[in-house]
């Protein structure tokens, strides 16, 4: 799943995917914007709008799109592949989830999984771009500086 976001005043994109391995967020901004535009991407990543309305969105995308999967020869012959080639490892089970498992997805459950899997203790930060290394290092501390595991004091 992924979701690109324009922050238009400052003429910086922000893309956020969610894969079978990791989540990414990637930003895109000019160097006279990189304090802001690093601080946006920090307020995604350590305090994401995770909200009811949101969730129940994309469920029903996804449930949609589950139901089209169905439908589609090539799409049964990938998942039947794929449950094959990694039966008992999660790499089996589909990308999307299953109907049983996005019906039951409740918002306090995501906010757990957020809380329990994006941490500073399992991220890594790569910036690149035309600024010093002291301008990129000094931006990314003031941007996640403070970001402390779920329950740690700072």
């Amino acid at each position: 799943m992924s979701q690109q976001l324009t922050i238009e005043p400052l003429g910086a994109t922000i893309d956020v995917h969610a894969g079978a391995d990791a989540t990414t967020v990637q930003v895109w901004s000019m160097r006279r914007h990189l304090v802001h535009a690093l601080s946006l991407a920090a307020d995604a990543v350590i305090r994401p709008h995770l909200a009811a309305p949101d969730l129940a969105r994309v469920r029903d995308l996804r449930l949609s799109r589950l139901q089209q999967l169905r439908r589609t020869p090539a799409a049964l012959a990938d998942r039947a592949l794929t449950a094959a080639l990694f039966a008992g490892h999660g790499y089996a089970q589909p990308g999307l989830g299953t109907t049983r498992g996005l019906e039951a997805l409740t918002l306090d459950a995501v906010v757990a999984r957020h809380a329990a899997y994006v941490r500073p203790d399992r991220a890594t930060l790569v910036l690149v771009g035309e600024a010093e290394h002291d301008e990129l290092v000094t931006a990314a501390a003031a941007a996640f500086g403070a970001w402390r595991p779920a329950g740690e004091a700072g």
